[in-house]
Protein backbone atom coordinates (compact mmCIF):
# COMPACT_ATOMS: atom_id res chain seq x y z
CA UNK A 1 0.00 0.00 0.00
CA UNK A 2 3.14 2.72 1.20
CA UNK A 3 4.70 1.09 -1.86
CA UNK A 4 2.13 1.97 -4.66
CA UNK A 5 1.45 6.08 -2.57
CA UNK A 6 5.40 6.38 -3.45
CA UNK A 7 5.00 4.95 -6.85
CA UNK A 8 2.10 7.72 -7.81
CA UNK A 9 4.00 10.32 -6.10
CA UNK A 10 6.77 9.73 -8.19
CA UNK A 11 4.55 9.14 -11.19
CA UNK A 12 3.53 12.58 -10.68
CA UNK A 13 6.44 14.48 -10.21
CA UNK A 14 7.72 12.60 -13.32
CA UNK A 15 4.41 14.14 -15.26
CA UNK A 16 5.01 17.81 -13.65
CA UNK A 17 8.30 17.61 -15.26
CA UNK A 18 7.54 16.13 -18.21
CA UNK A 19 4.81 19.36 -18.28
CA UNK A 20 7.58 21.96 -17.82
CA UNK A 21 10.18 20.57 -20.06
CA UNK A 22 7.69 20.08 -23.00
CA UNK A 23 4.30 22.29 -23.21
CA UNK A 24 2.42 20.18 -25.14
CA UNK A 25 -1.53 19.84 -24.98
CA UNK A 26 -0.37 16.06 -24.66
CA UNK A 27 1.98 16.49 -21.30
CA UNK A 28 -0.83 18.38 -19.95
CA UNK A 29 -3.76 15.76 -20.47
CA UNK A 30 -1.30 13.44 -18.99
CA UNK A 31 -0.37 15.35 -16.11
CA UNK A 32 -4.52 15.63 -14.96
CA UNK A 33 -5.28 12.22 -15.78
CA UNK A 34 -2.22 11.20 -13.22
CA UNK A 35 -3.70 13.42 -10.54
CA UNK A 36 -7.21 12.20 -11.11
CA UNK A 37 -6.93 8.39 -10.71
CA UNK A 38 -5.81 8.33 -7.40
CA UNK A 39 -9.14 10.31 -6.56
CA UNK A 40 -11.23 8.76 -8.78
CA UNK A 41 -10.03 5.43 -6.81
CA UNK A 42 -10.11 6.75 -3.57
CA UNK A 43 -13.85 7.65 -4.04
CA UNK A 44 -14.83 4.74 -5.67
CA UNK A 45 -13.50 2.84 -2.39
CA UNK A 46 -15.52 4.92 -0.12
CA UNK A 47 -18.59 3.72 -2.13
CA UNK A 48 -17.59 0.49 -2.02
CA UNK A 49 -16.81 0.60 1.89
CA UNK A 50 -20.51 2.21 2.57
CA UNK A 51 -22.35 -0.47 1.01
CA UNK A 52 -20.73 -3.59 1.91
CA UNK A 53 -22.34 -6.02 4.54
CA UNK A 54 -20.92 -8.80 6.29
CA UNK A 55 -22.40 -10.82 8.46
CA UNK A 56 -21.06 -14.39 10.04
CA UNK A 57 -23.66 -17.56 10.07
CA UNK A 58 -22.82 -20.50 11.89
CA UNK A 59 -24.98 -23.76 10.77
CA UNK A 60 -24.55 -25.79 14.28
CA UNK A 61 -24.11 -24.19 17.68
CA UNK A 62 -22.81 -26.53 19.30
CA UNK A 63 -19.16 -28.35 18.55
CA UNK A 64 -17.06 -31.18 19.63
CA UNK A 65 -13.70 -30.24 20.56
CA UNK A 66 -10.55 -30.78 18.02
CA UNK A 67 -12.84 -31.61 15.35
CA UNK A 68 -13.69 -28.91 12.59
CA UNK A 69 -17.14 -26.84 12.54
CA UNK A 70 -18.34 -24.96 9.78
CA UNK A 71 -18.65 -20.99 9.50
CA UNK A 72 -19.90 -19.09 6.41
CA UNK A 73 -19.14 -15.05 5.36
CA UNK A 74 -22.14 -13.65 4.23
CA UNK A 75 -21.07 -10.70 1.95
CA UNK A 76 -23.43 -8.62 0.69
CA UNK A 77 -21.85 -5.77 -2.29
CA UNK A 78 -24.74 -3.04 -3.33
CA UNK A 79 -22.17 -0.94 -5.29
CA UNK A 80 -21.46 -0.82 -8.69
CA UNK A 81 -18.11 -1.14 -7.60
CA UNK A 82 -16.44 -4.79 -7.39
CA UNK A 83 -13.59 -5.12 -5.14
CA UNK A 84 -10.87 -7.50 -6.42
CA UNK A 85 -8.74 -8.51 -3.04
CA UNK A 86 -10.74 -7.85 0.02
CA UNK A 87 -8.89 -9.26 3.25
CA UNK A 88 -11.00 -10.67 5.96
CA UNK A 89 -9.00 -10.82 9.46
CA UNK A 90 -10.41 -13.28 10.88
CA UNK A 91 -10.36 -14.02 14.90
CA UNK A 92 -11.62 -16.32 17.43
CA UNK A 93 -10.92 -17.21 20.61
CA UNK A 94 -11.86 -20.50 23.04
CA UNK A 95 -13.55 -18.00 26.58
CA UNK A 96 -12.26 -21.00 28.46
CA UNK A 97 -8.55 -21.48 27.51
CA UNK A 98 -8.06 -17.58 26.66
CA UNK A 99 -6.78 -19.04 23.57
CA UNK A 100 -6.79 -16.77 20.30
CA UNK A 101 -5.93 -17.72 16.88
CA UNK A 102 -6.12 -15.57 13.95
CA UNK A 103 -5.79 -15.67 10.27
CA UNK A 104 -6.55 -13.46 7.00
CA UNK A 105 -9.20 -14.56 3.92
CA UNK A 106 -8.63 -13.07 0.51
CA UNK A 107 -11.61 -12.73 -1.56
CA UNK A 108 -12.86 -11.07 -4.68
CA UNK A 109 -16.42 -9.03 -3.84
CA UNK A 110 -18.79 -9.31 -6.91
CA UNK A 111 -20.45 -5.91 -8.01
CA UNK A 112 -24.42 -6.03 -6.93
CA UNK A 113 -23.82 -9.73 -5.45
CA UNK A 114 -24.11 -11.60 -2.47
CA UNK A 115 -21.93 -14.69 -2.04
CA UNK A 116 -21.02 -16.87 0.95
CA UNK A 117 -17.34 -18.13 1.54
CA UNK A 118 -17.10 -21.14 3.89
CA UNK A 119 -14.51 -22.07 5.90
CA UNK A 120 -13.67 -24.57 8.87
CA UNK A 121 -12.60 -23.88 12.32
CA UNK A 122 -11.36 -26.06 15.40
CA UNK A 123 -10.65 -25.46 18.69
CA UNK A 124 -8.40 -27.70 20.98
CA UNK A 125 -10.81 -27.35 23.97
CA UNK A 126 -14.72 -27.16 24.92
CA UNK A 127 -16.40 -24.10 25.87
CA UNK A 128 -17.72 -20.62 24.46
CA UNK A 129 -15.98 -19.63 20.90
CA UNK A 130 -15.67 -16.02 20.27
CA UNK A 131 -15.28 -14.68 16.38
CA UNK A 132 -14.43 -11.52 15.41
Amino acid sequence: MILMKIFFAVLIIICIVFYIMYLWDFALVLLITVITIPVVMFISTLIARKNIDVEFAVKNDTALKKENFPIQIKITNRSIFPVGKAEAYIEYSNLFSNETNTFNLLMPIQPRNSQNISFKLSSRYCGIIRIK
